[in-house]
């Protein structure tokens, strides 16, 4: 005795299942009709965007990035021109020097010449740019330097 085994019948029924599946949720048809699935997507409105707003949308990213550069290049070139303009020190007091520095002086040059052997040059350096409203110890032939009462 043999036995004959139905697989046909079976496979039969589970793919008309499966297709049936499918269809209920719309998979057949989209992979039949590929622009079912752009238009259950589309506006409900019926409304098609103007081009500015498309435009804007597209290019939203590009935008924030230029205006965020474009502040922080105006801010710093703000910020540049604050700190260039710096303040000039008020007139020499009795009891200060004044100085006007040249060709080649440094500012540890022109406080060497003012110390005296007890004190430090440095904090001399320090009360310089201090009481003259310097940035830094960089000095320009032509500038005056006033040299504090100790």
């Amino acid at each position: 005795m043999s036995t004959k085994v139905r697989i046909f019948p079976l496979t039969q029924t589970l793919v008309r299942d499966i297709l049936q599946t499918e269809q209920m949720f719309g998979v057949l048809n989209m992979m039949m009709n590929p622009s079912f699935y752009r238009t259950i997507h589309q506006d409900q409105s019926g409304k098609k965007p103007t081009p500015a707003i498309t435009f804007v949308r597209r290019h939203l990213i590009k935008i924030a990035v230029t205006v965020i550069v474009a502040a922080v290049l105006f801010s710093s070139f703000l910020l540049m021109a604050t700190s260039a303009a710096t303040e000039t020190p008020e007139q020499a007091t009795a009891g200060e020097t004044v100085v006007l520095v040249s060709s080649g002086d440094t500012l540890w040059d022109i406080a060497n010449e003012y110390v005296n052997g007890q004190e430090d040059v440095r904090r001399l350096i320090f009360d310089i740019e201090k009481r003259n409203n310097l940035d830094s110890a960089l000095i320009h032939p032509g500038q005056t330097i006033i040299i504090p009462v100790r």
